[in-house]
């Protein structure tokens, strides 16, 4: 196992480290970035401040995105260098587009609103559908309404700034050993889970638009929402109810969310399918590597809930 940082900023030498102390790398099909956490060491002084990091297992490019935090120290005459970074498709969340009527909104005209360098989107999507922006809304939750409108899901991002909107047609299937195995698990998470949403219409007025939630029914969880006419589906104000629910009950539709965790890395991204005896075969939801140069660990899960 070979880790390798690589960090840069236009117009300074690229620095190559190879010596990892820790590492941490979440990846999740609900958050539009990736977030990688890692110290390693480095054997002479580095530049004030790199902008960007590029992390590679075995030579295989796994984050690639901005430095949001940086530190060099020396302990016992050592450098450690730590950097904190999320993948470029973090921009999704920080732009906004402009307020008003998209008649014709495409996902080609949603990402390339603005110049998000090195973001990558999925090609052959030329669908086109009717949106209303509302104000400070970002390019995330655009995408995010654009998705459900189309197919009735949500966009994910893919290794490593990759943005898709449709499900892969032939994931790709990874088996774990079951030697190394460390554990698996299932669990739940009924925070957010509402029961009925009401909306009102365009007199603001209430009793037209109601939907009820029969997974918090039968937990006996009460918990209604009162919200103004969304004009974001004004097409079909009932999706704007939908997404709500669903919303409320993402990673946990069914009774649990099953995880297993394993010594190494089999190579699965978002979306992909992980094999294990007595683990669910479904599209892996979220990904959480850790480890050092002795070592690394997978933790990945599999969300079955509305937009699986």
């Amino acid at each position: 196992m070979n880790i390798k940082l690589t960090i840069s900023r236009d117009g300074t030498p690229t620095v190559n480290l190879t010596d990892c102390i820790s590492f941490s790398l979440v990846r999740d099909r609900y958050l539009p970035y990736a977030t990688l956490r890692a110290t390693m060491i480095a054997t002479r002084s580095l530049y004030i401040y790199p902008c960007r990091a590029q992390f590679y297992l075995d030579d295989a490019l796994l984050h690639d995105g901005i430095i949001e935090q940086y530190s060099s120290e020396i302990r016992d005459n050592i450098r450690f260098v730590t950097v904190v970074s999320r993948s470029f498709t973090s921009a999704l969340m920080h732009n906004q587009p402009k307020p008003g009527l998209y008649p014709a909104a495409t996902l080609e005209s949603l990402m390339t609103m603005y110049h998000l360098p090195n973001v990558t989107y999925e090609t052959g999507v030329t669908e086109s559908r009717y949106m209303f922006v509302k104000e400070n809304t970002s390019m995330w939750e655009m995408l995010n309404h654009y998705t459900y409108q189309l197919n009735g899901s949500l966009p994910y991002i893919t290794v490593p700034n990759h943005v898709r909107v449709t499900p892969k047609e032939q994931p790709p299937a990874y088996t774990v050993p079951a030697v190394k195995v460390i554990c698996k698990g299932e669990c739940t998470d009924l925070r957010r889970i509402i029961s009925r949403i009401d909306m009102a219409d365009a007199a603001g007025e209430y009793g037209t638009y109601t939907s009820t939630n029969a997974e918090a029914t039968q937990r006996s969880i009460t918990r209604v929402k009162q919200i103004a006419l969304d004009r974001t589906y004004l097409s079909n104000p009932q999706q704007a109810l939908d997404i709500r629910i669903k919303r409320s009950m993402q990673k946990m539709h069914a009774e649990y969310i099953e995880y297993i965790e394993y010594i190494g890395y089999c190579g699965e991204d978002i979306g992909d399918a992980l094999v294990c005896a007595g683990f669910t075969q479904g599209a892996v939801g979220r990904i959480e590597l850790s480890g050092s140069g002795e070592g690394l660990r997978t933790k990945s899960w599999y969300y079955d809930d509305p937009f699986s």
